[in-house]
């Protein structure tokens, strides 16, 4: 969190909460996203209704065998270092723009996180700065892989998280036996140094993947990290690295020139396209 004063949070996500419930989330970046996904092989707007928020997607299903799933970043957390964003919709999705980039033969999922191009009557401005990785978040997408995985149909599952989507997609496959590979960029991999690092406040309501790290050291994951990234630079991912350290399995890119919002999909379009 950006707010220094903690005695501050609650009355500033108070009167936020009002607000949003007033307002609803602004129509541009949802016009923005469905004219960018319906221009695409993504074409299928889905809803995921779950026990604690509506999770909003696109998708092809190609029926394989395999999903590559896509969980977006935080996106507008904040408005500026003391006001908290009444719509947390990301102006640019680039978790979107790298499922649309990717061309293999399985099917693609792109996920929102919690209150994203939603009216969600729910959701509450904690879900967007706090407990943004919380509990809830995670159980959330937790059931609707288990809903892909028993409608698509499909036996395993790829994540692939942007930026606060990396930690998404951690917590998930730490959780989780049907997690056959994560590929994370500009990942934020230890939420609680990256807020100590900016002098925010502290994610309270969240979980870090530092905890899970004796589970995620046996899954196959390949992490796309800029060296110019000041937003979360790479000493802000040192204690994951220590706790699972790069191997056979644990590939890490360390990307010259690209800062937190470079062209991560072209990248990964020209990495798909070696690999295959």
């Amino acid at each position: 969190m950006k707010l220094k004063q903690q005695g501050a949070v609650l009355c500033t996500a108070l009167f936020f909460l009002s607000s949003y419930f007033l307002t609803g989330c602004h129509s541009s970046p949802k016009e923005y996203i469905d004219a960018l996904a319906k221009n695409s092989s993504l074409d299928q707007p889905l809803t995921f209704n779950t026990d604690f928020f509506t999770i909003v997607g696109w998708g092809k299903n190609t029926r394989s065998a395999n999903v590559n799933i896509y969980i977006e970043g935080d996106g507008q957390s904040w408005e500026d270092p003391w006001t908290i964003s009444n719509d947390p919709s990301p102006p640019d999705p680039m978790s979107l723009r790298l499922a649309l980039v990717d061309n293999r033969a399985d099917s693609i999922l792109y996920l929102a996180r919690p209150c994203q191009y939603t009216r969600d009557k729910r959701c509450t401005p904690f879900d967007w700065t706090s407990d943004r990785f919380g509990p809830k978040v995670i159980q959330t997408y937790t059931q609707i892989l288990n809903q892909i995985k028993a409608t698509w149909p499909a036996k395993t599952i790829t994540l692939h998280g942007y930026s606060g989507g990396a930690t998404v997609v951690l917590l998930l496959a730490a959780d989780r036996n049907d997690i056959i590979s994560v590929v994370t960029f500009a990942p934020l991999l230890d939420p609680y140094r990256w807020a100590t690092y900016h002098h925010y406040s502290p994610l309270a309501g969240s979980l870090s993947p530092l905890s899970h790290t004796p589970r995620l050291m046996h899954i196959p994951q390949t992490h796309f990290i800029g060296l110019e990234d000041t937003q979360v630079p790479y000493s802000i991912s040192a204690n994951y690295f220590a706790a699972v350290p790069p191997s056979q399995i644990v590939l890490v890119h360390k990307v010259p020139d690209f800062t937190h919002h470079s062209d991560w999909p072209q990248l990964w379009k020209s990495y798909i396209l070696k690999a295959k």
